[in-house]
């Protein structure tokens, strides 16, 4: 063991001193983050120029870690502001290229965000262009109109042709009404200012074709570019920053592990072809798990790589459950099994979950889907479909059910709720003033938007899980309205059963198939 973490030590030691371009593959438990952290603050304590560092990330999960530790020192502090960089892809595509071009056309962008655009077009689509529904429909399988084009990304590629969600729409003649009807939805959408992520991409592209000499001037600013989660860089974003930063010109430093890519975008090129690229250094030891998990994740990579397990071992089974379509619904009463008997030694009562989402369950057909496969029971899109007493949990309900075909759509009916429970609140003033005064209030304001985000997520909702989320909104609540709520509205707001909705699987309680203490 002393002698692999040696090794573990060397690795990281190469991948900070090291200048010039290289990739990383970087193991599971290998101290990435860490380590890139550690880059910055090596870097930024020789920085003697004007010009920046360049850290971007895929998720912003990613990019919030690497901002979290930067913060605990003077020096990645520095790194934090101007003329330095850290942030998503998406946001240096927007900060540095896209809005500064669209700025520059005169075109006010409003808001970049897929779900806006999909609810909006398919607001239109729904309207009118009979020729392009017509033309869709012959040409794509069946879906909702979001699904079927409003999600997509339109734009013109060579040959005249129209990109369609990554594939060519087969719409190559521009005067079809089909065509028109489909340049014009999309010339609707952004003059309201709404665009789609990868609309900034397009834009991005388009500013360096008209300006080549904002490449030069990208580059002057960073010398450097570090890219983290490098495997789930989509092909577009690639050659992008490949055509910003070629590694032959500017120091690129690239980290990932392509045998944890979650990208999967419709373009037939993979970025496993481009990263790793030559030199490689590899993170190779792992603190997450023992010599056992890493002998045999090593069989199953689809990039080999020697891993070192330098976990604590704990002498636990290790399990894998096979399953398929007819025993989908045995997966997680194995897993309670499973989980029983291993953590038998445990106290009982710790709570212990299966629990999952997806943005949009209804998507490619493909099985397993989401965490609903392994659920006995009707999923809805209607939430006219659910049932329960009249309730906050079932206003709740209905309300995540509209958000996911128009999120504004569902904050609206959750503010219906949220005034139903006001008019049962007990207090002397109206709702509207109670309302407003909610509204007002920049602190309660800030905690209500938190506590709508929560309560409109696609994860299953059960009594332990709508404590934890009402309870803030309750609290703001009882700010506003200045008293104490009646015993009305704690029954409105109370946990109440909705049948048909999806419920958090663990939930404490006899009848929790996890929680069943271990025989």
């Amino acid at each position: 063991m002393r002698e692999a973490c040696e090794a573990d030590i060397e690795g990281v030691l190469d991948v900070l001193v090291r200048r010039g371009s290289f990739d990383v593959q970087a193991c599971p438990g290998s101290g990435k983050t860490t380590t890139i952290t550690t880059k910055i603050v090596v870097l930024l304590e020789e920085w003697v120029t004007a010009a920046g560092v360049c850290v971007v990330t895929h998720t912003n999960v990613a990019r919030e870690e690497i901002q979290r530790l930067l913060r605990k020192s003077d020096v990645g502090r520095v790194a934090l502001a101007p003329p330095h960089f850290v942030g998503t892809i998406q946001s240096f595509v927007e900060t540095f290229l896209a809005r500064p071009y669209l700025r520059a056309k005169g075109i006010a962008v409003e808001q970049v965000d897929n779900d806006a655009f999909a609810s909006a077009a398919a607001s239109r689509y729904s309207g009118g262009f009979h020729q392009l529904r017509a033309a869709l429909k012959n040409k794509h399988s069946p879906g909702s109109a979001d699904e079927n084009i409003s999600d997509q990304s339109v734009e013109y590629a060579a040959g005249g042709e129209l990109t369609f969600g990554g594939r060519r729409t087969g719409f190559k003649d521009p005067n079809k009404p089909a065509v028109q009807q489909l340049a014009k939805l999309k010339e609707e959408l952004s003059a309201q200012g709404l665009f789609r992520h990868g609309d900034m991409l397009h834009f991005a592209c388009q500013y360096l074709d008209e300006f080549p000499w904002a490449v030069h001037a990208l580059r002057r600013r960073f010398p450097i570019l570090i890219v983290d989660e490098m495997q789930d860089t989509s092909p577009a974003q690639d050659a992008l920053m490949n055509r910003i930063f070629p590694p032959d010109v500017i120091e690129v430093q690239r980290v990932g592990d392509i045998n944890q890519r979650i990208y999967d975008g419709d373009s037939a090129t993979d970025v496993s072809t481009t990263f790793p690229r030559e030199p490689v250094l590899d993170l190779g030891h792992s603190r997450r798990f023992g010599s056992f998990i890493a002998e045999r994740i090593a069989d199953v990579a689809s990039r080999t790589q020697v891993i070192f397990g330098n976990g604590v071992a704990t002498g636990g089974r290790h399990s894998v459950i096979l399953f398929d379509e007819a025993t989908a619904l045995d997966v997680i009463p194995q897993f309670a099994t499973i989980v029983g008997t291993a953590l038998a030694h445990l106290d009982h009562r710790a709570t212990v979950k299966a629990i999952g989402a997806r943005k949009r369950p209804a998507g490619s057909g493909a099985f397993p889907d989401s965490l609903v496969t392994y659920i006995e029971g009707p999923t809805h899109s209607d939430g006219a479909a659910l049932e329960g007493p009249e309730s906050l949990c079932l206003r709740v309900e209905r309300a995540k059910i509209a958000a996911r075909e128009n999120y504004v759509r569902g904050a609206h009916d959750l503010m219906i709720a949220v005034r139903m429970l006001i008019r049962r609140w007990g207090c002397s003033d109206s709702p509207a003033v109670v309302l407003a005064r909610l509204l007002g209030d920049l602190r309660l304001r800030r905690d209500l938007g938190t506590s709508i985000r929560g309560l409109l997520s696609e994860h299953p909702i059960g009594v332990e899980v709508w404590g934890q989320q009402v309870r803030p909104f309750m609290a703001a609540l009882e700010s506003a309205a200045g008293c104490t709520p009646s015993r009305n509205a704690m029954s409105f707001a109370a946990w109440h059963e909705v049948k048909g909705a999806l419920r958090a699987v663990s939930e404490k309680g006899p009848a929790s198939v996890i929680e069943t203490p271990p025989t």
